[in-house]
C-alpha cells in the first residue's frame, strides 16, 4: 500500500492506548509487536495525516497529530517527555520540517525524529546530514517501509 499527500491545515489529538505491548497482525496477516510508544505526527495534509493516524494506531502506537507545525511545537514544549518519537513532513506552511526539528532539538536534543517528504530534492539532501532527523522516508512510501523505519528508530534510540 502506498500513501500520497496533497495538503491541509488542522491539528488534533487522538486517544490513548491502554496496553503498552500489543501483539497484532496487519492486513496481510504479518505479525508485529508495538510497545504503545507515543508519536508526535506533523504533516500539513489533513487526509494523509488521518490515514497515518489510523494505520499507526492499529499498530499500537499512541498518536498526537497536527497539521500545523507551530501548534505541534507548542504541544511539544508543553510536555516534551510525553513523546517517544517525532515524525514530520518537510514542506509545510509556517515552518519547514527541518526548522521544526531544530526547534524540537533545542527542547529535547535526544528525541528521535523521522522526516518525510514528497520532493526529490529533500531526499537527495538527506544523504549528507538527514537534516537533524535519524531517518528519512520519501513520499509516497509503503506502509511496511514506514513501520520498519519506526521500529528501527525506536529500537536503536
Amino acid at each position: 500500500m502506498a500513501l500520497h499527500s496533497s495538503g491541509g491545515n488542522y491539528g488534533q489529538s487522538s486517544g490513548k492506548s491502554s496496553d503498552k505491548t500489543l501483539h497484532r497482525k496487519d492486513e496481510k496477516g504479518n505479525g508485529f509487536t508495538s510497545s504503545g510508544d507515543h508519536i508526535l505526527l506533523v504533516d500539513d495534509d489533513k487526509l494523509f495525516i488521518s490515514m497515518m493516524v489510523k494505520m499507526l494506531e492499529r499498530q499500537g502506537y499512541k498518536i498526537t497529530p497536527f497539521t500545523d507545525p507551530l501548534r505541534a511545537l507548542e504541544k511539544f514544549r508543553e510536555n516534551s517527555t510525553a513523546f517517544d518519537l517525532v515524525i514530520t513532513d518537510q514542506c509545510m506552511p509556517y515552518m519547514e520540517g527541518t526548522q521544526l526539528i531544530q526547534a524540537i532539538r533545542e527542547i529535547s536534543p535526544d528525541i528521535p525524529v523521522i522526516l518525510w517528504s514528497g520532493f526529490k530534492e529533500d531526499a537527495d539532501s538527506e544523504n549528507d546530514s538527514l537534516m537533524g532527523a535519524v531517518a528519512f522516508l520519501e513520499k509516497p512510501f509503503h506502509l511496511k517501509d514506514m513501520a520498519s523505519a519506526i521500529r528501527r528508530v525506536l529500537e536503536n534510540h
